[in-house]
């Protein structure tokens, strides 16, 4: 079983994106956004406040949201999606240390996995993303990797679990 799943049964299938290291990276950041942010409202005081002119307040307030924006961006990229054939359900949850949002969408919905190619520029590499495309032609998508190999085994371990035909729209491997 590759890095992308976990299998619950024969029924559940979980294909996670990204891993724990991620959000601790981003929980420093965040925590000390947070005591920046309430050092600038003036919530928290400095040892030596009186050496501080008033005008750094706003900057440590920025500062701290720009700081804690980064750490919430850093930890927040856990996804995790799992495909329940019993409950005919695939529920996608966000994780940043705790869960943030969960979305819950009916396989039924859903028509065909597909494998695709986003082609990267000079900062960022190629990605195969994997989803499920519904009826209405929106796709839901469950995995990117950065490889063809483990987008091809992401599509096919998602297409046999489901039942559902899997569409290669990469151009260069169609």
């Amino acid at each position: 079983m590759s890095r992308w799943f976990e299998r619950d049964g024969s029924e559940r299938l979980t294909i996670r994106e990204h891993g724990n290291v991620p959000a601790l990276l981003g929980v420093p950041f965040v925590a000390g956004g947070l005591f920046l942010g309430l050092v600038g409202l003036g919530a928290v005081t400095l040892a030596n406040a009186d050496e501080v002119p008033a005008s750094v307040q706003p900057m440590l307030l920025v500062t701290g949201i720009v700081f804690g924006a980064v750490g919430a961006a850093v930890a927040s990229g856990q996804r995790w999606a799992t495909i329940d054939k019993t409950e005919r359900a695939i529920v996608v949850e966000t994780w940043m240390v705790l869960r943030l949002r969960v979305q819950v969408h009916r396989l039924d919905d859903h028509e065909v996995v597909t494998l695709d190619l986003e082609e990267g520029d000079s900062r960022r590499s190629n990605q195969f993303p994997v989803g499920l495309r519904s009826r209405d032609l929106r796709t839901l998508r469950l995995c990117t990797p950065a490889t063809y190999e483990e987008a091809r085994e992401c599509a096919v371990t998602i297409a046999d679990h489901t039942g559902l035909p899997l569409e290669d729209l990469t151009t260069a491997r169609a």
